[in-house]
Order: structure tokens, then sequence, then C-alpha cells
């Protein structure tokens, strides 16, 4: 995720909280501001960190694949189709 695509998700997200702000609750407009921005934030950093840990695992599964004498990645285990054992 790039930083557009961060300022993006935060005017999409400042766009659809916009009704949600009472100013009878006695929070300054900037304040609820701020705390929208900081949790939407939050929650982006945990999406990515997720999507992180996530690609971590994929290259634990695709550090046991094989390249064979044609060059193309294998892993025999995870695709049964190509076992010669076949029933």
């Amino acid at each position: 995720m790039d930083w557009e695509d961060v300022a993006q998700e935060l005017r999409i997200h400042l766009w659809l909280k916009q009704d949600s702000y009472d100013p009878h609750r006695g929070a300054l407009e900037k304040t609820f501001v701020n705390r929208l921005l900081e949790n939407k934030i939050k929650d982006l950093q945990r999406t990515v960190n997720r999507q992180k840990r996530l690609l971590d695992t994929y290259h634990f599964t695709f550090s046991q694949l094989e390249e064979t004498e044609a060059g193309m990645l294998w892993l025999e285990s995870a695709i049964p189709i190509f076992q010669e054992d076949l029933s």
C-alpha cells in the first residue's frame, strides 16, 4: 500500500464518518477528525502487518519448491494430479 492509497483510504473514511460528528458531545471538530484519522491509520497498519505475516507464510511454502530441468517450479506433494500414484 503506497501513500496515495493511504490518503485515499483516509479521505473515504472521513467522508463516510462525517455525519457521526456531534458537537454537543463536547469534542472539537478538529479532535474528532484527528481521532478518526488516528484510528484508521492504526487499522490500515494492522491490515498491512497481517498481509506481511501471510506473505511470510507463503514464502515458507514457496521455499519448499524445487526447480525442474525445464526451469519450472514444482511442489509434487501439493499437486496430486502430477503424482505417480493416482487412484
